[in-house]
């Protein structure tokens, strides 16, 4: 695999669109080969027939990817009504199948719009959940019945791009932004069973997480702190910056000559995480306490 990568940092964030047939790992691979290196780390993989955003994060920025995987995500999804499959994309094996031509646009839309809202939702059985300390799919792959816990997500805006009857089964195009969380293989499959058909996720394309954008990608590695988005950056001093990377609280000054860009004498919102930085220089994530700065994560 060639990235095609130039920039010579080994400290960021790294956009990568993502091609198919590839795992998410087998492009974490090629990043260490290529920055030598072996702290390099994601935020949410891709399965091997998707595509698009994959965000790796390099070095100390390896610390932030709880923060940006939790961030919502946008999907452009292809929905094969008429075929299902154990694993609920187009590399398992077909479990059923049937004529479908027979619906009618006014019913899929209908179905896939009630999706709309906070959902329940269970994981595909092929799935890196790890259950008693063992992933699903090597569960599944043992034919072992798996019990799921049902989990709760939230499809903030479902759109239909275009339905598509081919022969005697259904292409359904669907663009999606949903929670962190989200099985699009598994909304794909209960689109199904709600219209009472075989379904899968036939193609599955990435296009946003939070703000980032596939458009974005540029495959240069991003090292300065504006480029972490979905965070507040808070700028202080070399002496704040002494006292949180040394794991203690810094108490908050208002004086200008201290280059401290916060301007609440009490932060009601005491469970915000925030980044604080010296000069686009990353120190750690920190909450904020009456007049304290109080470490959470060092840089």
């Amino acid at each position: 695999m060639n990235t095609g990568l130039t920039n010579s940092s080994t400290e960021g964030i790294l956009l990568v669109n993502k091609k198919k047939g590839l795992t998410s790992f087998d492009v974490i691979r090629e990043i260490r080969k290529k920055f030598k290196t072996r702290s390099v780390g994601h935020t949410g993989t891709l399965d091997p027939f998707a595509t698009g955003l994959l965000i790796l994060l390099l070095g100390r920025y390896t610390r932030l990817a709880n923060l940006i995987s939790n961030q919502n995500k946008t999907y452009e999804a292809e929905i094969y009504l008429g075929k299902s499959t154990d694993t609920d994309d187009p590399e398992g094996k077909i479990t059923q199948e049937r004529n479908v031509s027979y619906l009618k646009e006014k019913n899929i839309l209908e179905v896939i719009k009630s999706f709309h809202g906070i959902q329940f939702q269970i994981p595909p059985n092929y799935s890196a959940i790890s259950i008693a300390g063992e992933r699903c799919y090597e569960k599944a792959r043992r034919g072992e019945t798996i019990e799921h816990t049902q989990r709760t997500i939230e499809i903030f805006d479902i759109n239909i791009l275009s339905i598509k009857y081919i022969n005697s089964f259904i292409i359904v195009n669907v663009k999606l932004l949903v929670s962190k969380g989200t099985y699009i293989r598994s909304l794909a499959r209960d689109i199904g069973k709600r219209l009472n058909v075989p379904s899968h996720l036939f193609k599955l394309n990435r296009t946003q997480v939070g703000n980032y954008n596939l458009s974005e990608v540029d495959e240069k590695i991003k090292s300065d702190v504006c480029s972490i988005k979905g965070i507040e950056l808070i700028l202080i001093n070399e002496k704040i910056a002494f006292e949180l990377k040394h794991g203690r609280q810094a108490e908050i000054s208002l004086n200008a000559s201290n280059s401290l860009e916060f301007n609440s004498k009490d932060d009601k919102n005491n469970n915000t995480v925030r980044l604080a930085h010296v000069l686009g220089r990353p120190i750690a994530l920190i909450k904020i306490q009456k007049n304290l700065m109080i470490p959470i994560r060092i840089l």
